[in-house]
């Protein structure tokens, strides 16, 4: 291994030495420049938009874009996606104005999160979606605490 390596150091040699000044030039100064051209290009792209929320309901969308538009934030929005992205720079502020506004606001299903219980669930789903619809029904407030659990018959 080591004979292949001093074989080809010895080749390389030879050859730099048979190139003229102009074709040294060439060969270490395009490879240069190449990288440097493609360091420029990334360094000047512009910054791009970071997603802020995704998979948004759309009435929780359009609430965070009007919110945006009224803090003078710039944003994109896709509507199939439920997103809103953006500025790099906007997102901690967004995010904060958002949060105290209190959006997103999350879909509270209450009790119907007991509706889509699949056959054979085990105890311990069940008992995980009837805690979970309960957190729901004490965030929704006391009217929606009147109508209480399902019956179990």
């Amino acid at each position: 291994m080591r004979d292949f390596f001093s074989t080809l150091g010895a080749q390389v040699r030879e050859l730099w030495q048979g190139l003229n000044t102009w074709q040294r030039g060439l060969l270490v100064g395009v490879p240069v420049l190449a990288i440097v051209v493609v360091i420029a290009l990334i360094v000047s792209l512009p910054g791009g938009y970071t997603t802020l929320y995704a998979n948004l309901a759309e009435s929780d969308r359009l609430d965070v874009e009007r919110e945006l538009l009224t803090m003078g934030v710039p944003f994109e929005s896709d509507q199939t996606l439920g997103s809103v992205a953006v500025l790099p720079e906007d997102e901690d502020r967004a995010r904060m104005v958002l949060a105290e506004q209190g959006l997103p606001r999350a879909a509270l299903e209450g009790w119907g999160v007991l509706d889509r219980q699949r056959m054979g669930a085990t105890e311990r789903m069940q008992r995980t979606l009837e805690v979970r619809a309960d957190t729901d029904h004490q965030q929704l407030g006391d009217g929606a605490r009147l109508a209480g659990p399902p019956d179990d018959t």
